[in-house]
């Protein structure tokens, strides 16, 4: 967000402001180029064309580009910088990384030549120090470029903490395909097994994580994915417990306590089990037919290899 301005600029140049190397700096951008900084002290803002000499007077700029909020060694870097570094800590292999800030104010990392997305610690683990070889432009000047890891870095975001859309989806989906599985099961025998109505639920895991990972590669993660699993489980887990008051006939309140908790974990068991397993084996089903987990090597094939 830009960042606004002094309502009686002050002309008068003066050193860097006190604990300025401290503050959380903005590039200034017109038309994709650099024009100068800003910072702010407390309610006093300043700005300079060089990060050198400060006044109050304003520089007029269409982008406020914000600082990566970290100490780094090779000097200050912000949204968008396009650098030449290491792969991650301790690798001897470069390549062209560019900064970026999500939604989250976390430090991210794009990988030019395979779009991948990790957050900056996650590859440069403290006490490890980013190294930089070169810098090679800004990502502001590639307005398409920009926009593009932007999206990776979004979907990145989201998939750290599960939205209630995306619970909510995948329970639904999973819901539906038991649903399915139980419907035609009953047109054509007139009972239900166990066993085909959980191939249901795992149909409509594997419709949620295919369309995931048609819409954006990326957003397919092992991590996020686990996350995401318990908390569709535990929505299906309350379905189920809601499902019992229907299917039983008899009063709840009448029965005894042994017999409540008995039916309550095994309606709400069963019903975790069925979102959480249908869930993981979806996720790993569409990862090992499409290349695997996103943020991963290439050498790591899911769960299957860690016998």
């Amino acid at each position: 967000m830009p960042l606004g301005k002094t309502e009686q600029p002050s002309k008068q140049s003066r050193p860097e402001p006190a604990e300025s190397r401290n503050s959380v700096w903005h590039r200034l951008h017109a038309g994709g180029e650099k024009v100068g900084y800003a910072i702010s002290q407390g309610a006093e803002l300043f700005y300079s064309p060089d990060g050198q000499t400060w006044s109050e007077e304003a520089i007029d700029a269409d982008d406020y580009v914000p600082q990566i909020p970290l100490s780094l060694p090779s000097g200050r870097f912000f949204h968008g910088d396009h650098v030449e570094m290491p792969i991650h800590a301790g690798a001897q292999v470069w390549t062209e990384k560019v900064f970026l800030l999500g939604e989250d104010r976390e430090a991210y990392l794009y990988d030019v030549s395979t779009e991948e997305v990790h957050p900056l610690l996650e590859l440069w683990p403290p006490p490890a120090q980013p190294q930089i070889r070169q810098i090679l432009g800004m990502f502001q000047q590639e307005p398409l470029r920009l926009e593009k890891a932007q999206s990776r870095v979004g979907t990145v975001v989201r998939m750290k903490a599960p939205r209630l859309s995306q619970v909510a989806g995948l329970a639904a989906f999973i819901a539906l395909g038991l649903l399915f599985a139980a419907g035609l099961q009953l047109l054509q025998n007139g009972h239900l097994g166990p066993l085909k109505t959980s191939l249901g639920g795992l149909l409509g895991s594997l419709v949620y994580w295919w369309a995931l990972r048609r819409a954006d590669w990326h957003a397919l993660r092992r991590f996020p994915m686990l996350r995401l699993s318990v908390h569709a489980g535990w929505v299906l887990a309350s379905a189920s417990v809601g499902l019992m008051f229907f299917a039983d006939p008899t009063p709840f309140l009448e029965q005894t306590a042994a017999v409540k908790t008995l039916k309550l974990v095994a309606y709400g068991g069963l019903g975790f089990a069925a979102g959480f397993i249908s869930s993981v084996i979806g996720a790993e089903l569409v990862a090992w037919r499409s290349g695997g987990y996103a943020g991963e090597p290439v050498g790591i094939k899911g769960f299957r290899g860690l016998g």
